[in-house]
């Protein structure tokens, strides 16, 4: 090979190698972003989890008192998944939101169902492909 054709390969490969670096730098950058990111991920996480938590007892503690009075069995009110729909289905539980919470009964439902659409869609958003959140 003469000296013109080994400048010629060097010259010629010299922008792939260029390239290369980039693409590698880029990748650097991208590990170090979400270096940074993940610890703000994970607080994320945490505090939905706690939002969601304090939400469930809100409805929990709600539905309890509202149907202190009655005598009927509150299976619905399991303590992990307060399920508001299958609460709603009864007619009894409705009648005693109602009563215990007045012109804000609307309001209350418009509301909770708002927040459990928003954890439902969030969930689904962050749930990895192996069913873990």
């Amino acid at each position: 090979m003469t000296g013109f054709e080994v400048v010629g390969f060097v010259l010629g490969a010299f922008p792939l190698l260029v390239e290369a670096a980039k693409q590698w730098m880029e990748g650097v950058e991208a590990l170090v972003e979400w270096k940074r990111f993940r610890p703000k991920f994970t607080s994320f996480i945490g505090a939905i989890d706690v939002e969601n938590t304090i939400f469930k007892n809100t409805l929990l503690n709600v539905m309890i008192t509202a149907t202190a009075s009655m005598s009927m069995d509150v299976d619905y009110l399991e303590w992990k998944n307060p399920n508001l729909s299958k609460a709603l289905e009864n007619p009894d539980i409705v009648n005693a939101l109602t009563l215990h919470l007045g012109d804000s009964y609307d309001g209350f439902i418009r509301t909770i169902t708002t927040i459990q659409c928003a954890i439902e869609g969030l969930h689904d958003l962050l749930t990895s492909e192996d069913g873990n959140v």
